[in-house]
């Protein structure tokens, strides 16, 4: 359809409104709610002008048909565990029902407005990508702010860094993003060699923060997602073998290059005191920060480590009853319904991506969220082995990152996941369209 002087104007505040969405995703403002985010204002504000479209017939309703069906599956699925969760327990705690509704809805929004305006502007793949890029802003922040002495401000506790998410293992997981992002610019064969340079220095750097989170879930999914990106890159260019050998040299040293870029500190908070001969009390300030580091690594070779760090296996052998008592789920908010920990602890989230999935939507979310997920990777794969290597095999080995730091995390509610699948639905709709 033609555009209107309106239609253009309408087009181009949806697209700011949704980039800046996306551009603030990885922020938390203190001083809200701890689920509050400024990319939800904009995300709303955006949603308003692609309302707007849709009542002018600019976007086609039929076209999106599928994706339309596909979100009112997920919705119901939830609504139906919400409703059996007041079923089974005769009360809801409802403000935090409310509120996980309020980040699924968030989620959804996102996820479909990108795939809306990427059918307008054909080049929104690209504007998302560089507003993802956007977050490496907080490696020199953290840098200065470790400087002048108010790093805490970054910190989930004295040694393992969160930057402006809530949780250092959610701060890692976002981070795969713009750290494969960077190694798909540095290994690309038509940059400049002077980009690729600083595009490696970027690509050290931001390992260094996710090792300095100290999540070791994080740093498995990076792992994945850099070795599934070195295999498309090998696959789908003609580069050299000395040239292949040489990224291979970089991506080895890339982590002990990235542990030694971790911030050093001291944090007179934690002196340990000792006696002298004199019975006179000295300190001795520890290096806490890569003491930390060095202790969490050592695990994370240990798989069984790994698991059972901060008794996740417990919460997971516990929501197989939970799960057995309703398959359909109990809906957003679970994890304030059903209490994982028993009579231990808190009421404390699953940890585990798929778990999450059947605690939330039940069996039948399970089901159709990984079928849909295997579906899209095969076909987006059909897709891009006949493409040369670009941005897609690069949000294909972001997206399995995810997925697999996901094993260990929550990812339903986060909006960074639903982006990068939105990105990869869009572009296997801009391929089916040309």
């Amino acid at each position: 359809m033609k555009q209107t002087n309106n239609t253009s104007y309408v087009i181009r505040l949806s697209k700011f409104f949704l980039l800046a969405s996306i551009a603030t995703t990885f922020v938390k403002i203190p001083s809200f709610h701890q689920y509050y985010r400024m990319s939800d204002l904009f995300l709303l504000i955006s949603f308003i002008f692609i309302t707007n479209l849709f009542f002018n017939k600019y976007i086609d309703f039929k076209k999106n048909k599928n994706i339309i069906v596909a979100i009112l599956f997920i919705i119901a699925t939830n609504i139906l565990g919400t409703i059996l969760s007041y079923l089974i327990y005769k009360t809801l705690p409802l403000r935090d029902v409310l509120l996980n509704y309020a980040r699924l809805s968030s989620c959804i929004m996102i996820y479909y407005e990108i795939i809306i305006i990427s059918q307008v502007d054909k080049t929104f793949i690209k504007k998302s990508i560089i507003c993802l890029m956007g977050s490496l802003i907080i490696i020199p922040i953290s840098h200065i702010m470790k400087k002048i002495g108010i790093i805490d401000y970054l910190m989930f506790d004295p040694t393992r860094f969160s930057g402006l998410l809530i949780d250092p293992n959610y701060f890692a997981n976002f981070q795969i993003i713009p750290t494969i992002l960077l190694l798909y610019f540095a290994i690309k064969d038509n940059n400049k060699y002077i980009y690729k340079i600083l595009a490696f220095i970027g690509f050290m750097f931001s390992i260094s923060m996710i090792l300095w989170s100290g999540s070791r879930s994080g740093i498995l999914g990076l792992i994945v997602a850099i070795f599934l990106l070195f295999f498309f890159y090998i696959k789908f260019t003609k580069t050299s073998i000395f040239k292949i050998l040489i990224t291979i040299l970089i991506l080895i040293l890339s982590f002990p290059i990235g542990t030694i870029l971790i911030p050093r500190y001291k944090n007179e908070n934690l002196q340990t005191k000792t006696s002298n001969e004199n019975n006179q009390q000295s300190l001795i300030i520890k290096d806490i920060t890569s003491e930390n580091q060095k202790t969490r690594l050592e695990s994370f070779s240990n798989i069984s480590d790994a698991v059972t760090s901060n008794d996740r296996l417990l919460i997971w052998k516990s929501s197989i009853k939970f799960i057995k008592q309703n398959p359909f789920g109990y809906g957003p908010g679970y994890n304030q319904i059903i209490n994982l920990h028993g009579d231990v602890g808190s009421n404390r989230v699953v940890h585990n991506f798929e778990l999450e999935l059947i605690l939330q939507g039940g069996l039948l979310l399970f089901i159709f969220i990984n079928y849909s997920l295997l579906k899209l990777l095969i076909k987006t794969y059909n897709i891009i082995k006949f493409k040369y290597f670009n941005e897609i095999h690069a949000l294909v080995s972001i997206m399995i990152g995810l997925l697999i730091s996901g094993l260990f995390l929550d990812s339903m509610p986060e909006k960074w996941v639903w982006i990068i699948l939105a990105l990869i639905v869009s572009y296997n709709i801009e391929e089916i369209i040309n």
